[in-house]
C-alpha cells in the first residue's frame, strides 16, 4: 500500500480503498473510477482545440451535476470532485461558482472531518504498512498497526474513512 500511494505521478491522483477484501469494487466505485479517469484525460489534454473544449465542457458540467446531486447526500464525494474540478480548465464564471461550492462544502463539519482523514490516511499508509513483502511476513508493527488503526477509526467513525481505519488495523485474510 505504501508504495502505491508513493508512485501518484501528480497532484491529482488518487487513492481510494473499499470495503470487499481482495475482490473487486461495486459497480457504482468502478464507474466513478472511470470517470475520474475521463477528468484526468482532460486535465492531460493539450491544446484548445474547439472539439477538446466542447468535450471538457460537457465533462465538467456532468461533474458538476454530480456535485449539485451529492451536495447534501454525500458531501465527502461532492468535496472529492468539488477539488478535482477545480483543476480542470475552464471560464472565470464557472471557476468561480466551483470555488464557491468548494467553501459552502468546506463549512459541512462532516467535510472539514473527511479532509483532515484522507491526510490521516496518507500519513498512516506511509508509516505503518509495509515497504517490503519481508516485513508483511514478519508482521512488523502488526500491534503498533492495531492500535493507530484502532484510534483512527474512533477519530472518522463517523465518516466513510471510519470503516476502512478500522479494517486496516485488522489481519489480511489470505
Amino acid at each position: 500500500m505504501a508504495r502505491t500511494h508513493k508512485r501518484g505521478k501528480n497532484e491529482y491522483s488518487r487513492l481510494r480503498f473499499f470495503i470487499g477484501q481482495h475482490n473487486w469494487a461495486d459497480q457504482s466505485h468502478l464507474a466513478d473510477a472511470m470517470f475520474y479517469l475521463d477528468g484526468c484525460y482532460f486535465l492531460e489534454a493539450g491544446g484548445d482545440s474547439p472539439r477538446i473544449q466542447k468535450l471538457r465542457r460537457a465533462y465538467a458540467g456532468r461533474v458538476f451535476d454530480e456535485i449539485e446531486k451529492d451536495m447534501a447526500a454525500n458531501p465527502e464525494k461532492a468535496y472529492e470532485w468539488t477539488v478535482f474540478l477545480s483543476k480542470l480548465p475552464m471560464s472565470a464564471k464557472r471557476m468561480k461558482v466551483i470555488k464557491e461550492r468548494l467553501k459552502e462544502l468546506l463549512e459541512i463539519p462532516k467535510v472539514k472531518l473527511y479532509k483532515e482523514g484522507l491526510r490521516d490516511m496518507r500519513k498512516f499508509i506511509a508509516k505503518y504498512f509495509t515497504v517490503s513483502s519481508t516485513d508483511y511476513k514478519k508482521k512488523k508493527g502488526a500491534n503498533k498497526i492495531k492500535e493507530i488503526s484502532a484510534k483512527l477509526y474512533e477519530k472518522y467513525k463517523t465518516i466513510s474513512l471510519g470503516e476502512i481505519f478500522r479494517l486496516l488495523g485488522e489481519p489480511v485474510p489470505l
